[in-house]
């Protein structure tokens, strides 16, 4: 899978969407190939100071993303209290930042 396409296309649908429905959308055959691909995203988005268009892509059982997600954020250095409110914030900046572009 490619990250590129996976970005502009979690970027055009303004709204989050489940692992499941982006696995079906762009044909992922398996859960860790749609996991690496959004870690890659989080590494880049991360060293280019953007909000993480991973945090796009959330649990089918809530509305934040699975506990990797948090994991890899702290290995790429993020401060995470409360989850909940960092994926509210990742998300308003990352809609703010489309209506602005």
């Amino acid at each position: 899978m490619r990250d590129v396409a996976l970005r502009e296309w979690l970027l055009g649908l303004h709204r989050p969407v489940t692992y499941a429905e982006a696995m079906q959308a762009l044909a992922v055959p398996h859960m860790r190939d749609l996991t690496q691909a959004l870690e890659i995203l989080m590494e880049q988005d991360v060293a280019a100071g953007r909000p993480l268009v991973a945090a796009l892509v959330v649990s089918r059982v809530g509305p934040l993303p699975n506990r990797g997600f948090f994991d890899k954020a702290r290995t790429l250095g993020l401060v995470i209290g409360d989850a909940a409110g960092f994926i509210a914030d990742q998300q308003a900046r990352l809609f703010n930042s489309q209506r602005q572009g």
